[in-house]
């Protein structure tokens, strides 16, 4: 956790996940879906827009008996893309898996494990805070293989608003057999929809979704299929910060990103 030298808010360090499926409903060439959840109206934070999974990395997600639990992870490769020291990244991917679990109710990355498991109860309890999640983990003999989410983007919130958070966005593809849900809590909505449709209706206004959120889309629907979001993102090794820039022309707030005009 850092602090902004601007305004001295603290920077939150935080995860996202997109999860892609495949899918025969077809935009613009397009043939997969993404995940999406909506913010509770009443929300602090981007309330009532639609989100992918995620929230703040905990310091539990770095706790040794969760990393015992992670397999086919590479600390080396893994910390140099994120530019951390050693052993920085893999919390990152935890925060995640964790965050996506809580809030969508699928364990993504599950390798080995009981079959016995009751997911929904063990959701239940992770969100009332009645257990962690190294605890869960640990109480129910799973591992987590973290080969199955790819680092994707890298967004920091820019100067002005009230909260800051450094965020990692990630990629995984699941089998469309999954059955995902909000938390009811949190999230009052829960969608799967095409990225190409998503950006579509935010263009017209109909769809509520934040500045990062649009950007993260744009870069999807380059590709075709979930596969090859994969295929190219697993290649992915300087992936830079994107911190925005909010300005002032006239009586119009605009947001810039490196490489537009006045950044």
């Amino acid at each position: 956790m850092k602090m902004s030298p601007d305004n001295k808010i603290e920077i939150r360090p935080a995860s996202t996940l997109i999860l892609m499926r495949s899918t025969d409903r077809v935009v613009d060439n397009v043939e997969f879906e993404v995940f999406m959840l909506r913010r509770n109206l009443n929300s602090d934070f981007v309330g009532g827009a639609f989100v992918f999974p995620g929230g703040g990395v905990l310091a539990d997600d770095f706790d040794e008996k969760i990393l015992k639990r992670c397999i086919n992870f590479s600390a080396e490769i893994n910390d140099s893309k994120f530019k951390l020291e050693r052993g920085g990244s893999i919390g990152y991917f935890v925060a995640a898996i964790r965050e996506t679990f809580e809030e969508a109710g699928i364990l993504v990355g599950l390798a080995e494990h009981n079959n016995n498991i009751d997911f929904d109860e063990y959701r239940s309890r992770l969100n009332s805070k009645e257990i962690k999640f190294s605890e869960f983990l640990e109480s129910e003999d799973i591992y987590l293989d973290l080969s199955t989410v790819y680092y994707f983007s890298h967004w920091t919130t820019p100067v002005g608003p009230p909260r800051r958070y450094s965020t990692r966005f990630f990629v995984s593809a699941i089998d469309p057999k999954f059955e995902l849900s909000h938390d009811n809590g949190e999230t009052i909505e829960a969608k799967w929809i095409n990225p190409k449709l998503a950006l579509n209706l935010y263009e017209k206004g109909e769809f509520e979704i934040i500045f990062p959120t649009a950007r993260n889309l744009e870069k999807l629907v380059v590709y075709k299929t979930r596969t090859e979001v994969v295929e190219n993102v697993s290649k992915y090794d300087n992936i830079l910060e994107t911190v925005p820039r909010i300005t002032a022309d006239g009586d119009e707030i605009k947001i810039l990103i490196p490489g537009d005009e006045g950044y």
